[in-house]
This record gives C-alpha cells, structure tokens and sequence, in this order.
C-alpha cells in the first residue's frame, strides 16, 4: 500500500521526525516540527469526521505537543479508514481520524504476529473513540448531545450514555473549581467573535449584541441528575459544546482499552491530547515537546517532557487571531465577560492523570491568565507550565510546584531545556 501524503488537518504528523504534534480549547497540533535523531512516520488519509464549531478554532490555533515514538507496519482496515503502521520495524501503531481530527495509538509491547490479538486491540481502540463521538458530536443530528442541545423542553431529557454523563460530571467539577474559566456553554461567544464556522467578522460586537448572548452562558444552568439518568436545562436555548473536553474523554476511554487486554507501553493521542504509559521501543519513557510559542524562532520545540503515566495537554492563543478595530484578537472568550483574553499568557501545559482533566484545565488557566492560573492551579494540585508573552516580546517561564517536582524526578537537565 503506498503511503498517504501528509495531511495539515489536526494532529498532523511529520513523515520525517519521531516528534510528531499534538496539542490540546484550546490544543490541537497544526504543524509538523523535526526533533535531531529522530525518525519514523505517520501521516492520515481519508475526509475529516465530523467537525465541531470549536475544532474548526482550534484547528489553527493552538500549541503543538511532540511525541516522541517509533512506527510499525502498514496494513489497511477497520473503521474510519484507520491504519496500522510500522515504518522502521519497531512499534505498532494505529491513526486514522475521528471526532474531526487525526488519532494515533502505538504499543510497544504488542506483539504483532499474534494476529488476532492485534487487530482486536486496533478494533477496541477505535469503538472507544467512535463511542465518544456517537455520542457527543455536534455535528450529527443524532448523538446525544445534538438532542441535549435540541431539547427546548423545561423538564428532564433521559439520557442513555455513560460516557456523556461522564463528561458533563468531568466538566461540571472543572468549570466550579476554576470559578466558571471552563465553560462548554461559550459556543455562542466563539461564534460572535468571528472564530465559529460563519468565519470572520469586520468589527468587534456591539455591548448589546454581548448582552443579549451573556444569559445564555453558563453550566450552572444544566444539571445533571443521576437517578434516573438526565440532564434538566434551565433554558431551552443553553447550548453545550464539549469539545474542549471530549477528546481527552476519548484518549482516556482508549487507554483503559489498551490496559484490559494486559498492555503496559503505550500512547495515545487525539487531536492533540496525548497520554502514555510504560515506556517507547527504546525501553524509555516516551517524550513530549511543548512548541515554542514564538513562530519566528529557529528553535521549535520549547521544552522536552518525559511523560511518565502522565496525559499532557497544552492551550494557547497565539496561532489563531483575527484583527479588530485596529488590534489583534484572541480566540479564547473569557465566558465572565464574553471577550476574548488579552493577558498576554501565550500557552499553557497541564500534566495530569486523566487526559480529560488536563484538557480542561489547560482551557481554565488559558483564560484567567498566568497570575491568576497559578494561583488557580496551586490550589487544585496542578502540574503546569505557563509561557508568559512580555510587553517587548520576549518569552517567561512560570510553573507551579507540582510542575517542577515532576520536571527535575523524570526529566535530565539535557531535557529540560528550550
């Protein structure tokens, strides 16, 4: 089978480079980066899944992650045009696209001339992510977030996934504990500033056309009721977008796949997400760079981290502006305000257990902004790296505790550095 040619959607990889990108609302990877030494391949084919209004943001804005791995064999097969590759004789790996981005799934203890065994872990793998996209595209009519969203009722709506629920309790607790910073209900602000699937607009919204959307932001109007199991809006017109979650939901539901079928090596990305365990084919833990938020330096990635049954995601704003009355504007809406942020904070990476976690909490300190998100993050226990944009341009570091008690136990001074 010939190779595909490189694709620039989401999660795109570099056919020449062990780093391949991958990001995290805001993260998703955009950019193919080579990393010295490296080399393996991966690139995808076949029409995008569904996109979102949000993944059509973050699309082209957002920070890239780098994961370093090796590549296995090509075969064709299974759902959504996906692959399984090798491409230097070392680790199996599985990409295709789902939920409107690219994935990737390698593990480097399969052994791959069990066949049968190969190709149901490859089969479990993508039902996890076809089941998260099931149910909660905004793009197909029929999932349940679709019909969540439809609901105009002021009563109950039942609801039959698992997963979704699990979701919407996963968003619930980070949009409290960051104070409302994470909020799946901004879609209708995303749309006014011009960032949602109507595109550009030529000036800023006028305060009434913010007054009029305001109300209509909030999770506080849904709850989620667990017996029997429903959701009651407060309004018929809240309308829920959990794509800033979803896909760190996907990453961890293909995780535990992997692991109750005996896997101890692996990682898994969508769309940017990414999350591993064990270690790559060089019997080490696989690595990780954060991109150099300044697209103008020679040197790419920012920082390299070893991610030790960690999930890493990583929110930035400087990939995708648009310039209004005379300034250039971000895609990140504060939901407080209804503005976009205009803090300066260039990106920010979260380490966490739950790749779900991190997705959205990188997404809650991306709004509040460096002084306030390591307050934020302190708080909760977060491990995070924030990159400051000065007034002159430059670039600053500031991370929390966690951040760098987990940095100097897993990561060599050689690999910790820009």
């Amino acid at each position: 089978m010939s190779t595909p040619p490189p694709s620039g959607n989401d999660g795109g990889f570099n056919s020449e480079s062990e780093l391949e990108p991958n990001a995290a609302l805001n993260h998703e990877s955009e950019l193919p980066i080579e990393v010295p030494g490296a080399s393996s391949s991966s690139e995808n084919e076949g029409p995008p899944a569904d996109p979102t209004p949000l993944d059509m943001v973050k699309r082209y804005a957002l920070p890239v992650i780098f994961v370093v791995a090796v590549f296995a064999m090509y075969f064709k097969g299974g759902p959504q045009d996906s692959e399984a590759m090798l491409a230097g004789g070392e680790v199996p790996s599985l990409q295709g696209e789902v939920m409107g981005t690219t994935f990737q799934v390698k593990v480097a203890d399969l052994n791959t001339t069990d066949t049968n065994g190969t190709q149901l872990l490859w089969d479990q793998a993508v039902q996890a992510m076809e089941l998260v996209n099931d149910s909660m595209s905004t793009y197909k009519a029929d999932s349940e977030l679709s019909l969540l969203n439809a609901w105009t009722e002021l009563e109950p709506m039942e609801i039959t996934s698992n997963d979704l629920m699990e979701v919407l309790k996963g968003a619930e607790e980070v949009y409290q504990a960051s104070n409302g910073a994470f909020d799946p209900t901004v879609g209708p602000l995303v749309d006014l500033w011009g960032f949602g699937p109507a595109g550009e607009i030529s000036e800023s919204p006028s305060d009434e056309a913010l007054s009029e959307i305001l109300p209509t932001i909030g999770l506080k109007q849904l709850e989620l009721i667990p017996e029997p199991l429903s959701v009651l809006k407060q309004r018929p017109d809240l309308r829920v977008d959990l794509s800033a979650i979803a896909k760190g939901y996907a990453v961890d539901q293909v995780a535990q796949r992997i692991e109750s079928l005996g896997y101890g090596s692996w990682m898994v990305e969508i769309g940017g997400e990414v999350r591993a365990h064990g270690h790559n084919a060089e019997g080490v833990p696989w690595k990780v760079g954060v991109e150099n938020p300044n697209p103008n330096d020679e040197n790419r990635v920012w920082l390299v981290v070893p991610l030790v049954d960690r999930a890493l995601a990583t929110s930035g704003d400087y990939r995708n502006q648009v310039q209004l009355d005379g300034r250039w504007v971000s895609h990140t809406i504060d939901p407080t305000s209804g503005k976009p942020i205009d803090h300066g904070l260039a990106s920010v990476s979260v380490l966490h257990e739950s790749c779900m976690k991190a997705d959205a909490w990188a997404t809650a300190l991306t709004v509040v902004g460096t002084e306030k998100g390591l307050e934020l993050a302190e708080v909760n226990g977060l491990a995070a790296l924030f990159i400051q944009r000065e007034p002159d341009g430059s670039l600053v570091e500031h991370e929390t505790g966690s951040w760098t008690a987990y940095m100097a136990e897993h990561a060599p001074p050689a690999d910790a550095t820009q």
